[in-house]
């Protein structure tokens, strides 16, 4: 089992380009035990991704704050090709080292600038109506950068369009089917 896990700042683009990296994606089921899921067809076989797919606040922003909890013992029964993640829920060594534990680990960091992601979480909380705490953001800015430095993460940098960088996520995670 491939896992992959997307981190980066809040703002930093990480729905945008999960978006574009499953837009051929088919979704053939949601499912809310043990945690939220999608399962999906996907050229690359069977998909789950962890989470619902929201505008705002998605993918695993819309698991509970014990979900690594839940998912621990439900991980090893998992019999699909890939699991996908992306964001800060499960962004922590528990859930990493469970990854590493039953197949291969593929960490991306969505490398973007600090001015950029700050506009975009300014646009985000123009529609929410949620703006995130500076000191908060800056905390999960270093936690994000320090795990893609432990765990040898590829840095997605913050020039590239989602599907150039969902390109370089498909050649690193599926090279031969490229």
């Amino acid at each position: 089992m491939k896992t992959i896990y997307l981190i980066g700042a809040p703002g930093s683009g990480k729905t945008t380009l999960t978006e574009a990296l499953t837009r051929n994606w088919i979704e053939v089921a949601k499912h809310d035990d043990p945690v939220k899921w999608r399962e999906h067809q996907t050229p690359y076989g069977t998909a789950i991704s962890l989470g619902w797919l929201r505008p705002t606040f998605g993918g695993t922003d819309t698991l509970g704050n014990a979900a690594i909890l839940e998912i621990e013992p439900w991980y090893p029964t998992i019999n699909h090709d890939i699991v996908y993640g992306e964001g800060d829920r499960l962004a922590n060594r528990r859930f990493f080292d469970l990854a590493i534990m039953y197949g291969e680990f593929y960490l991306f960091y969505l490398d973007t600038h600090p001015e950029r992601a700050a506009q975009r979480r300014k646009a985000r909380a123009a529609i929410t109506g949620k703006e995130q705490n500076p000191s908060w953001v800056k905390g999960r800015e270093t936690k994000h950068r320090n795990l893609a430095q432990e765990y040898n993460a590829t840095f997605i940098p913050d020039a590239l369009t989602p599907e150039e960088g969902a390109s370089i996520i498909r050649e690193v995670v599926f090279p031969t089917l490229q």
